[in-house]
């Protein structure tokens, strides 16, 4: 079961969560928005979405069906989402369910 993946910032930290995550046999597919140059060597890097835009993040997840959101730890995705509730993102997928532990 393969999921695409969105990492949503673009540091250095982000860049190694991308390393990481390309690394593992569920990855299909790794969006990185906005991303960087270093990060475009392994993720598609979507620069045309203001990560503080909510709603544009929600739905470019929604259109290429992410399974898996990571928000970055640096400023660009942690500023962006600071207390943004969970019930806002988009509900993971029956695909992702199946590999996280019942809250």
């Amino acid at each position: 079961m393969e999921l695409n993946i969105m990492v949503i910032g673009s540091g250095g930290r982000e860049h190694a969560l991308v390393w990481k995550l390309a690394q593992s046999p569920l990855a299909e597919k790794i969006y990185a928005v906005p991303g960087n140059p270093g990060i475009a060597e392994l993720a598609t890097c979507v620069e045309n979405i203001n990560v503080k835009d909510h709603a544009a993040v929600i739905d470019f997840a929604q259109r290429n069906e992410i399974g898996l959101v990571v928000i970055g730890p640096e400023g660009t995705g942690r500023r962006a989402f600071a207390g943004t509730p969970v019930r806002r993102l988009p509900p993971l997928n029956s695909r992702a369910r199946k590999y996280l532990p019942s809250s």
